[in-house]
This record gives structure tokens, C-alpha cells and sequence, in this order.
């Protein structure tokens, strides 16, 4: 049966798909810090301007094998493969292979996620599917794997002047590792400049400027000796402190104030339930594509899942 690759239809909560279909890097490709990236199509209909997007994304990462999952059956994968191939064999990414998910929920992604061992999950900002700001928030939270969500609109990076807006979370081992890990990512994607930024609170200063002032500037060197210990690689780096009782609202400001082409950020754990819900609707919010990597206690048992195996709860489909 012949399909014909669409962008997912206009209306209430979707706009139509601009999404580059090139708009890194032009340099060579390096070797892949991402070796297994998974292509999720969670629209229901086949975006050609999504799978451009993500073939040039995957095209940075050379020699990386990619897995095209989506929510429409083996017969309709079959007769897009051909095309398929063709977007990402334009840019030199060959071998993707498609494959149909049982189902159109989360948990079968995931599952996917894990048989390929997936080192990074690619898919759409699930805005306008029923139920979206919950589907978002698991995706971010329960990925076995760092995620990249793109938006509708998401505009071309230009080539010479990508930047990155970094939430530093903590000023010791976590944020090294959280700037470590986005260095490499921007390296790849030909993004010169990241803007680190950590955010504190500290009510009893509000009436003393001077000593608010001191902290701002204690916070500031430390963030300059964290930016020390992390392999740059030739890209730019932009500390930056804001002092505000709402995380999410100081980095919001940020993204405003900077017009990224990327927001890296790690997860908040779990033990943070309110930090983890600021961020679950920042990137509800948004219009940026993000790049977040896993909590630090992701992985452990969690009493969810115990209980899922128990009782048979609904899930949010984005079939």
C-alpha cells in the first residue's frame, strides 16, 4: 500500500511542521558519543520534516545505528522504508531500520528503547496529543536514556552561531558530569557556545544588597572553578548566576533573554518532586528543543512500577 509522507495535520494544538531538514554543523562527522539513537515518531503520521530533522542530527554522530520506531503497523513501515532510507541516506546515515510498536503508549517505547540499547531517544514535543503535559513529563522523567524532544518550528541552528543554555544544578560532582556531558553533545553539533547557568535562593538577603552581592560573586567563581574541571573542547563558555526562589523561572528568563538553539539539562531525582514538576512544565512551555540526561538515581526500583505490574492503570496513549 503506497503512503505518503505528511506533516501531521493543522488545528487546535498543532502547527504545521518546519523543522530543518539540515541546520548543524557542516564539518566532518566525529566518532559517536551516541551509537544507538532511536528515532520515536509518536504522531501517528509519518513527518517527513521530524524524520529530516533527526537525519540531521544523526548525521553528526558518524557511524551511529538508528532505529525508526512508530505507532503504525508493519505493512505501512514496510512501504516507507524505502523513503525512510532515502532522507537519512541523503546525509549519510544508512542502515536505519523501522520497526511498529505494540502499542501507543510509553511503556512500549521504552521497551523499545532498551532491546536496541538505546543511548539516546529522538522524538516530537508531544504538544496537542490528549494528555500531552503528562506524556511529557513521563517521557522526561522515565526515559532509560537521554532524551532530545523537538518542537514544532524548532528554527535552523545557524552554522556559525549555535548556542546552549545549561542548568548548572550543583556547583560539585553533578554539574561537572551534567557539563562534561553537554560539551561533548555540542562539540558534535557544531554548537560554539554554552551558557552555564546556576540559580540559588537565599530569602535573608533580600534586604542587605551589598552582601547579596558578595554571594553572587562567591557563586560566580565557583561556577568559573567547576568550568575548570570540564573538557571544553574549543567551545565557548558563559557562566552565569541568577539569584530567584523559582528555578524554573530564572532559566526561563534565560532562554528568553539568549535565544538558544538547545536547552541541556539533567533531570531533577526523584526525591525532588516539586523541582521535578517546575521542570516537567518548563519544557511544556518552551519552544526550544532540549536535550535531558537521566537523574543520578535513575534506574533504581521504584514503587510505580510494583504497582503497575499489580493493577492495570490507563496510561497516556499517543496513538
Amino acid at each position: 500500500m503506497p503512503v505518503e509522507l505528511r506533516s501531521r495535520p493543522t488545528g487546535p494544538g498543532r502547527r504545521r511542521s518546519s523543522l530543518p531538514a539540515v541546520g548543524f554543523s557542516e564539518r566532518a562527522p566525529q566518532q559517536s558519543i551516541f551509537r544507538h539513537i532511536l528515532v520515536a515518531d509518536i504522531s501517528g503520521a509519518i513527518d517527513a520534516g521530524f524524520l529530516s530533522y533527526a537525519a540531521g542530527i544523526a548525521a553528526q554522530f558518524a557511524g551511529a545505528r538508528v532505529r525508526l520506531v512508530s505507532v503504525p503497523s508493519e505493512p505501512v513501515l514496510r512501504s516507507i522504508s524505502a523513503v525512510t532510507q532515502e532522507i537519512f541516506g541523503t546525509l549519510g546515515v544508512t542502515g536505519v531500520s523501522c520497526h511498529a510498536l505494540p502499542e501507543s503508549d510509553l511503556d512500549a517505547l521504552f521497551a523499545q528503547a532498551r532491546d536496541f540499547g538505546a543511548q539516546l531517544i529522538l522524538t516530537q514535543h508531544p504538544k496537542g496529543m490528549p494528555q500531552w503535559r503528562k506524556l511529557t513529563r513521563r517521557l522526561m522523567q522515565e526515559t532509560p536514556c537521554p532524551l532530545w524532544l523537538v518542537p514544532d518550528q524548532t528554527p535552523g541552528m545557524a552554522r556559525s552561531e549555535g548556542r546552549a543554555v545549561v542548568p548548572v544544578p550543583s556547583l560539585h560532582g553533578d554539574g561537572v558530569r551534567l557539563l562534561n556531558a553537554a560539551a561533548a553533545a555540542c562539540r558534535f553539533l557544531g554548537i560554539h557556545e554554552i551558557v552555564g547557568v546556576h540559580v540559588f535562593f537565599q530569602d535573608t538577603l533580600d534586604s542587605d544588597g551589598e552582601v547579596l552581592a558578595r554571594v553572587q560573586a562567591n557563586t560566580l567563581l565557583a561556577l568559573h572553578r567547576l568550568a575548570a574541571k570540564v573538557d571544553w573542547g574549543g567551545i565557548s563558555y558563559v557562566p552565569r548566576v541568577e539569584e530567584s526562589s523559582r528555578p524554573v523561572s530564572a532559566i526561563q528568563r534565560v532562554l528568553r533573554e539568549t535565544k538558544p538553539n538547545l536547552l541541556v539539562f539533567q533531570a531533577p531525582p526523584r526525591s525532588l518532586g516539586a523541582v521535578r514538576k517546575d521542570f516537567g512544565e518548563l519544557v511544556c512551555q518552551i519552544d526550544v528543543p532540549t536535550l535531558s540526561f537521566p537523574a543520578p538515581n535513575h534506574g533504581r526500583p521504584r514503587g510505580r512500577d510494583l504497582l503497575r505490574a499489580i493493577f492495570s492503570n490507563p496510561e497516556p496513549s499517543f496513538g
